[in-house]
């Protein structure tokens, strides 16, 4: 069971490890993790150390007590300071674990604050592409209609050429009478979906002449090249929206797999706190603590070789069942 649980402490570590090294770029939870792991492997040296030191202590004071014939036999100044060791072994691993443990929670506390952050910024930023597709959507809609009126100031330029010529045309001059400009226009812009306000201009030439059709049919053109200057500027503008868009949605997967990962994380820290509760220290220091301060008072009333045979039994028994209790300070092991 004990390795059972060393080995589920170290494939722990080895998961936390593991996941750190996957974060892009959250260095302080990295270098909180790596803290806990190192931290681990620190205070399980320390445990070792204090607890199992101590326990040799006591041992070698039991060796001594059961040699013992008299009780002028046992150093109790010896006794005694193996006790306080114990004790203070004890107490010392007790607050490195209330300390550790406050660590690991506050890691925690950060995993979820970070998952908060992350999850917000992806929602920023799908907001940020939908909107930019909306101005996408836009422009390009734009774009068509800025096209179709260009093709169709181009006829129109085109028309009023073509009038310009039969005007040229003496033989045609002869046949073709002053037009009223209201008529002509509906004749020159028949078929075309240009508004009245984009043909509006028109009103400034006297198409009853070469020339004035030719002034018109320049301005026409102008304007069809307007709006080519309008088209090339929108689609500069969507190839730009496409690119920003295209960036967000490749952040996204990262910063997904930066919240699967701090959610691996969280649960490989849940699980280490549960390991390290199940262990249940509190329970087994209160236990030898106790064991030690009744062997303490019990080693005070030995003052008869009668009595020392009782107290070897007794410390005996006690350096076992201490043995026992230790077992899960060392058991915190990689």
């Amino acid at each position: 069971m004990q390795g059972n649980r060393a080995e589920r402490f170290k494939q722990i570590f080895v998961n936390l490890t593991s996941e750190c090294c996957k974060l892009s770029v959250d260095t302080d939870l990295k270098d909180s993790v790596l803290r806990i792991v190192n931290g681990g492997q620190e205070h399980v040296n320390t445990w070792n150390d204090s607890i199992r030191h101590s326990c040799w202590g006591i041992y070698q004071q039991k060796v001594v007590i059961t040699r013992s014939q008299t009780v002028h036999d046992v150093d109790t100044s010896a006794v005694s300071n193996a006790m306080s060791k114990m004790i203070d072994s004890v107490r010392k691993a007790n607050n490195i674990e209330s300390s550790y443990m406050s660590q690991i929670r506050e890691c925690l506390e950060k995993c979820k604050g970070l998952t908060r952050i992350k999850q917000e910024t992806i929602e920023g930023y799908e907001r940020n592409i939908a909107d930019l597709e909306n101005k996408i959507r836009i422009a390009e809609t734009a774009i068509k209609t800025l096209q179709r009126e260009a093709t169709e100031f181009n006829e129109l330029a085109d028309r009023l050429d073509d009038r310009a010529r039969e005007l040229d045309n003496k033989w045609w001059f002869t046949k073709i009478a002053t037009v009223v400009i209201g008529a002509l226009l509906v004749t020159l812009t028949a078929g075309l979906i240009l508004t009245v306000a984009a043909v509006a201009f028109l009103g400034n030439f006297n198409l009853n002449t070469a020339s004035g059709c030719r002034d018109g049919a320049r301005e026409a053109r102008q304007k069809a090249k307007e709006k080519g200057y309008e088209i090339a500027r929108l689609r500069s503008n969507v190839q730009a929206y496409q690119g920003e868009v295209t960036e967000l949605q490749e952040k996204i997967p990262i910063v997904k797999a930066d919240i699967d990962t701090i959610n691996r994380i969280e649960r490989e820290l849940i699980n280490l706190i549960q390991e390290i509760e199940s262990l249940d220290i509190q329970r087994s220091s209160d236990h030898v603590l106790g064991m030690l301060q009744f062997c303490a008072v019990r080693l005070t009333h030995v003052e008869a070789d009668s009595q020392l045979q009782d107290f070897k039994v007794e410390w005996t028994t006690m350096e076992r069942q201490l043995t026992e209790c230790s077992m899960p300070f060392s058991d915190f092991i990689f």
